[in-house]
């Protein structure tokens, strides 16, 4: 596996996985809340939403995003917006795909490693 910078011809794959990864959680908040208050806060619904959240994120210019590529595969990416003043930097959406060697535990690892080393290149 390995992890590269993302580009813009990767949005559709990343919005995929997105959808993918959050599918099941949405699920069970929409299962849980009233249903009119659920369509309050996404009333053209959740996939509308993430979608415009991860292009937003990958089109930001503050914000640094990463994709892992695992068999010729994107399996998940990372963005990290870097607050250069705090030191302090922000993962504002994460996923990993199924199906890479190792698991979503391996795809943690290498973006903190990969992260680590932006922000002290960055500082």
């Amino acid at each position: 596996m390995r992890i590269e910078p993302y580009e813009d011809s990767q949005l559709d794959t990343i919005k995929s996985l997105s959808l993918r990864a959050w599918s099941p959680v949405f699920n069970s908040i929409q299962k849980a809340m009233d249903i009119e208050v659920y369509h309050s806060f996404y009333p053209d619904g959740w996939r509308v939403s993430q979608l415009n959240a991860v292009e937003s994120v990958c089109t930001t210019t503050d914000t640094n995003v990463w994709v892992a590529i695992d068999s010729n595969s994107t399996v998940g990416f990372v963005a990290v917006k870097l607050h250069s003043e705090s030191s302090i930097n922000t993962v504002r959406i994460s996923r990993g795909g199924r199906g890479c060697r190792g698991g979503k535990r391996v795809i943690i690892k290498q973006f903190l490693s990969s992260c680590s080393r932006t922000a002290r290149l960055n500082r």
